[in-house]
């Protein structure tokens, strides 16, 4: 029995439906993981209660692998050859607010404790300038981050020493979310989003 055929039956005649499953990570060590959900968890509800403001940061990376080759071919013709990259990737790095979100950075090649620092760097500024039309008082902005926190995945450009140093500087708090818990980070829906929607513009219907 072929694979078209077995389809055939779990489709139409068992109302099978083909979906793509969440992903349960495993890790040596999964029980630390699980502590550090659940600490993760009581910080969290611990600043809601304060009310303090959000600021969701991560990357994602679009790459034109994803994109299907498909192509009209000739009888007896060979199939044509789609030449790519390795490097035609496109790194975006994100920040949201609870208000949505407040600034996109696209960039070529992978990020670095450096780039992420500049990231934050412009964030800063573009956050003066948003505060400012909202509230003109003097100390508006200060105010602001001292009732802030930032939210970094468990990516090792977010845990470095430069990173770690710059924060700390300029007394923001920043939470690191737990290792494989994407779920717990709002941002990554908007990842996905804009990702089925870029694929499926790209990726042809026939």
């Amino acid at each position: 029995m072929c694979t078209w055929t077995i389809q055939g039956i779990l489709k139409y005649d068992l109302n099978y439906s083909y979906r793509k499953a969440p992903v349960s990570y495993l890790d040596s060590n999964w029980e630390s993981i699980q502590q550090y959900r659940k600490w993760f968890k009581a910080i969290f509800s611990y600043w809601c209660s304060k009310g303090v403001n959000w600021i969701w940061i991560d990357e994602v990376a679009f790459n034109s692998r994803r994109v299907a080759p498909y192509a009209w071919i000739e009888p007896l013709n060979p199939m044509p050859v789609f030449n790519f990259k390795m490097s035609e990737q496109t790194n975006a790095i994100s920040a949201m607010t609870d208000e949505g979100m407040i600034m996109v950075k696209f960039r070529f090649g992978t990020n670095t404790q450096a780039t992420f620092v500049e990231f934050l760097l412009e964030m800063e500024r573009f956050l003066k300038k948003y505060i400012r039309t909202k509230d003109s008082s003097f100390n508006a902005f200060e105010n602001y981050w001292s009732s802030t926190v930032l939210v970094f995945d468990n990516a090792t450009i977010h845990r470095g020493a430069m990173v770690q140093e710059f924060c700390s500087n300029r007394g923001w708090l920043a939470l690191t979310l737990p290792p494989y818990t994407p779920e717990f980070n709002p941002i990554e829906l908007m990842f996905w989003s804009c990702k089925a929607k870029l694929y499926k513009r790209l990726t042809p219907s026939w």
